[in-house]
């Protein structure tokens, strides 16, 4: 778990940023709260000092140590930051994904820290957690906006190190769950209205692509359409591709056929800075599929590693292709990221919001 020194730091430099944001939208119906600080995968855990100690400690620590997939690096899915009570200030009120744990008897009274509307929120809990073992609620928007809050009450420390071991998965769901909701929020009040115009107008559905992305390529040839949106930092690179082919069987949702035909597009759209060169699906890493229903379309999901043919340059991406069975039609969108200095997967997570905010609506 970081130094909270540390994260006050960069969680100062995470204000500046947010206060200099250009073209947001007006929310006239959001809360008069702050605005939530903090990038994705990062979770301030709130409690008793003794949670971040010995075997409890190691039970956090085996929750949230998770690898990000399909890297050329080793990175992990998370940052946790452990805070204690009397440092539960303004800058950690303001953190977008708060995990708040209160084990029954140690000391730590959740209305000291609680707005006054939410004492009645701090006593019901705490009558709940004398009769159940464990108690999970989660509660939105309580110091900053939009923020995702979850309670965990437990009746000792020994109830609570089984409950982080036995209940794992349960408890990185919810806050992989409830990490998602409070971005996707964030992505829908930051969009750009003329690129969802433009998406609009060509494919016929509605997406939240933030400000700084702009249009870099728009093509129309026989049956297809493709459309490169990307934003473009000193260090990092964001690329969003929506591409259309004619949907004639079933088996062009297999993996291979879906590589296959993702370098037949990325090949000839996206080219590299050296002449001759051009992006591809790296092969020597194996790759993830998963079918699922998106927005009541069969789709499948692909997870792999891109690469440029010619030149030293490669990253993640994550696809959704969908059946339109109207149009007679797939259509696949696509989030990747360069960022040979940086880690990559929090920019990788921000993508993947932003292509499952497509809706046909």
């Amino acid at each position: 778990m970081k130094n909270p020194v540390t994260l006050i730091v960069s969680l100062l430099l995470l204000v500046g940023l947010n206060s200099c944001g250009e073209g947001k939208k007006i929310d006239k119906n959001r809360p008069k709260l702050p605005n939530a600080i903090g990038h994705m995968g990062e979770i301030a855990i709130v409690g008793d000092g003794l949670l971040f100690e010995g075997t409890v400690r190691e039970a956090f620590d085996s929750v949230f140590d998770i690898r990000q997939p399909h890297l050329f690096n080793d990175e992990g899915y998370f940052r946790i930051f452990d805070v204690r009570p009397e440092m539960f200030q303004s800058v950690y009120k303001s953190y977008s994904t708060l995990l708040i744990i209160k084990v029954q008897d140690d000391g730590f009274d959740t209305r000291r820290i609680l707005p006054a509307p939410y004492n009645t929120l701090s006593d019901s809990l705490k009558k709940a957690n004398d009769t159940a073992a464990i108690r999970i609620y989660t509660k939105k928007n309580i110091w900053a906006y939009p923020q995702q809050v979850v309670f965990l009450y437990a009746k000792n420390h020994d109830v609570l190190h089984r409950y982080l071991l036995d209940g794992r998965k349960a408890i990185l769901d919810l806050m992989l769950r409830t990490e998602a909701e409070t971005f996707a929020v964030a992505n829908k009040n930051e969009r750009q209205d003329s690129i969802g115009k433009f998406i609009k107008q060509n494919f016929g559905f509605t997406m939240d692509v933030p400000t700084n992305f702009r249009v870099a390529r728009y093509e129309e040839k026989g049956n297809g359409k493709f459309a490169w949106i990307r934003r473009e930092t000193p260090h990092i690179s964001q690329g969003l591709l929506i591409y259309t082919q004619p949907y004639t069987r079933k088996e062009q949702l297999g993996a291979e056929e879906m590589v296959l035909s993702r370098d037949s597009v990325v090949e000839k759209y996206i080219p590299g800075s050296v002449d001759g060169s051009y992006m591809t699906t790296e092969k020597a890493f194996p790759f993830a599929t998963k079918a699922f229903e998106f927005n009541g379309k069969y789709s499948v999901e692909l997870r792999a590693l891109w690469k440029t043919e010619g030149e030293f340059m490669g990253g993640p991406f994550y696809s959704i292709t969908m059946i339109d069975e109207a149009a007679s039609q797939l259509i696949t969108v696509e989030g990747f990221v360069y960022s040979p200095r940086y880690d990559k997967t929090q920019y990788l997570r921000q993508m993947e919001v932003i292509v499952k905010s497509l809706s046909w609506q």
